[in-house]
């Protein structure tokens, strides 16, 4: 076989292999939103009186955890909860705040507007005076004219001192072009909506959770998970399916389920698809590599980097300006910095001669 033909049965072995990893991905993806279309019609959680504290201890042993693991988890979901329920509160008192500020900025633009047309009425009244004057004086020859003209002059003083005075609104009588405190401004954010916390959930719907989870995480013992993070017991089945679509499509070949086992976060982290990108792109601005699937295969080894990234280190030129630890996950058998920018230097080149090699032929 010559050269030419190893060419191109290289590039037909190639495509091949991208064909089946877009297959595969598919496939994965494909079984992904099969469970998220068949568990639409049950993600809800049914509100109800939720459980007492032996009750939901006794839940726990009864699903596998010893009584002081069961103990801790019913304490931390607790915890949670009371964190859950003080962020919905803050985040009300900041919408309600916004609302009433944007209601006082409305109220002084109004107030602004009303003294600007009292303003202009000032005006066009000076005007009318000023312009009833000469026509006076010049009708004031003639017996009837002298007659008429001050007949005239006190009606249109009066009208224009009757238009003069200012109107002001009275203080508690309501009018059609203000807003009260009944309106809610076109602009003013949607009152969040009521969401159920975990301890306020009974035994039967942890179980109805539990199994949801079980469904689209087979194999893994979700009660762990559970304990290893309490609050995916809490996250929406939707959004977990969604972070795991988005993790196959941006990291292709891992296994997701496998790495959603050792880090539950990425069950309920917001954003995943947009943190995949920036985690992905800032790695290869600083990776000597250059290369997306090595910068992936960090990723996927280290799925910390998707919150610490994003979060902490989006403005880091160099990779010496990342922390020691993040720094040791790119580097080569703890060889430095100094060595992984040889190697793949060394490595282009290489990939380079390779290039040169089989254009130029024998």
């Amino acid at each position: 076989m010559g050269p030419e033909e190893e060419a191109a049965a290289l590039g037909e072995a190639v495509v091949v292999f991208v064909q089946a990893g877009t297959l595969a991905r598919l496939q994965v993806t494909g079984e992904l939103e099969a469970a998220f279309a068949g568990d639409a019609g049950s993600s809800g959680d049914v509100e109800g009186p939720g459980s007492s504290h032996d009750a939901l201890v006794l839940f726990w042993v009864e699903q596998g955890l010893d009584s002081g693991a069961a103990t801790r988890l019913v304490r931390e979901l607790a915890q949670e909860d009371q964190a859950q329920q003080a962020q919905a509160q803050a985040q009300a008192q900041a919408q309600q705040a916004q609302a009433q500020q944007q209601q006082q900025q409305q109220a002084q633009a109004q107030q602004q507007q009303q003294q600007q047309a009292q303003a202009q009425q000032q005006v066009q009244v000076q005007d009318a005076r000023s312009a009833a004057g000469p026509a006076a004086s010049a009708s004031g020859g003639g017996s009837d004219d002298a007659s008429s003209g001050p007949q005239q002059q006190p009606a249109v003083a009066a009208s224009n001192n009757a238009s003069s005075v200012p109107r002001q609104p009275a203080a508690d009588a309501p009018s059609s072009d203000s807003s009260g405190p009944q309106q809610r401004p076109a602009d003013a954010p949607p009152a969040a909506p009521p969401s159920q916390h975990t301890s306020q959930l009974s035994t039967n719907q942890m179980s109805a959770k539990l199994s949801r989870l079980r469904r689209i995480l087979p194999g893994v013992d979700v009660v762990a998970l559970v304990a290893a993070d309490p609050r995916v017991l809490s996250c929406s089945i939707e959004g977990a399916l969604l972070n795991m679509i988005a993790l196959v499509e941006g990291l292709p070949g891992k296994d997701v389920v496998s790495l959603v086992s050792s880090r539950p976060r990425l069950l309920w982290l917001d954003d995943v698809r947009g943190r995949l990108a920036k985690s992905v792109g800032k790695l290869m601005s600083v990776h000597p590599s250059g290369d997306a699937r090595v910068v992936t295969d960090i990723i996927a080894d280290n799925p910390g980097l998707l919150w610490r990234i994003p979060d902490y280190y989006m403005e880091a030129r160099l990779i010496d300006e990342f922390p020691i630890e993040i720094q040791n996950m790119m580097v080569l058998s703890d060889a430095g910095i100094g060595f992984l920018h040889k190697y793949w230097k060394q490595q282009r080149k290489e990939q380079q001669a390779a290039r040169e090699a089989a254009e130029g032929g024998p």
